[in-house]
């Protein structure tokens, strides 16, 4: 007869580590199904403490990985959304996935929150695939901050400036149009597929181009966050379009006039807003960071 080996683990064996150490943000963890991993299991499951006046990860939402907790004891405060409540022994919070509402668990009172977290396996630590679309106008500080971000979390960096300035060194005289964007896409796809974070840097002036991208992410079961850059100084704005220097060789900034007559249609749909007036590149990298839960 083939015997199977029991796979059972006592969490009084586990070693505890720190997950986070981010002012405000600490728990400790505790993985029990450590067996998933070689196998490829698709649950997996960890103890959470919680300390007090600690918050266990930062506001973040998930496209494919749904996740269960069961507050074992303590208390806590759940915010879903716009939603705040009171967690205690015996509750049970799902969150689902794909439904574009941020969760986050704190504890503000004195006890410890213990509570056991269910969800995707995930030994890579990194999460589920995720593309981070930034966009906005000329000047704006966009690529400043997108390459920031990329560089401090090793990024795949597609920038849709230097596709077309390529493009066109081959088909001098013609429109690139849309083969830019079109290129970007397929590029961001394939490093999805394998599983790669992926920055995406471009105007992404209409909303055919932000369905696009969207349209990426969805159909490579990947998280997805738009993020507009702007800046709310117009003099500031001015200053940075006139005195850019040459980043792509042979690429020609566009002048503020170009800038400002521009055809960049309003939003429609959410996204993050980040305004280069009032925040500098390491700090807006930093607050997307935070976000999307990247941030260590």
């Amino acid at each position: 007869m083939n015997k199977q080996r029991i796979i059972n683990v006592n969490v009084a064996e586990v070693t505890e580590t720190m997950v986070d150490n981010f002012p405000g943000w600490r728990s400790y963890r505790k993985a029990i199904t450590p067996a998933m991993q070689p196998r490829e299991g698709r649950l997996g499951a960890q103890v959470m403490w919680v300390p007090s006046g600690q918050t266990a990860c930062p506001f973040h939402t998930h496209q494919i990985k749904d996740e269960i907790f069961y507050i074992l004891s303590g208390r806590g405060v759940l915010r879903y959304g716009e939603n705040l409540e009171e967690i205690t022994a015996g509750d049970c919070i799902s969150c689902p996935a794909s439904t574009g509402v941020a969760h986050r668990i704190a504890n503000p009172f004195e006890e410890d929150l213990v509570y056991p977290a269910i969800g995707l396996n995930d030994p890579s630590g990194r999460g589920e695939c995720m593309l981070l679309v930034f966009s906005g106008l000329p000047g704006t500080g966009k690529s400043t901050i997108a390459k920031v971000f990329a560089r401090k979390h090793s990024a795949v960096y597609v920038r849709v400036d230097e596709i077309e300035n390529a493009v066109l060194s081959t088909i001098r005289d013609h429109e690139v149009g849309p083969l830019g964007y079109l290129i970007a896409f397929a590029i961001a796809r394939s490093n999805l597929t394998l599983g790669n974070l992926v920055v995406a840097d471009s105007v992404n002036p209409v909303p055919e181009s932000r369905q696009g991208w969207r349209d990426v992410a969805q159909h490579t079961n990947s998280s997805f966050l738009d993020v507009e850059v702007v800046c709310s100084d117009k003099d500031e704005h001015k200053r940075r379009v006139e005195t850019r220097s040459m980043e792509i060789v042979g690429h020609q900034h566009p002048s503020w006039a170009r800038v400002e007559s521009m055809d960049y249609a309003p939003w429609t749909t959410d996204r993050l807003i980040i305004d280069t007036a009032t925040s500098d590149p390491d700090a807006a990298a930093l607050e997307i960071a935070v976000r999307l839960g990247l941030a260590r």
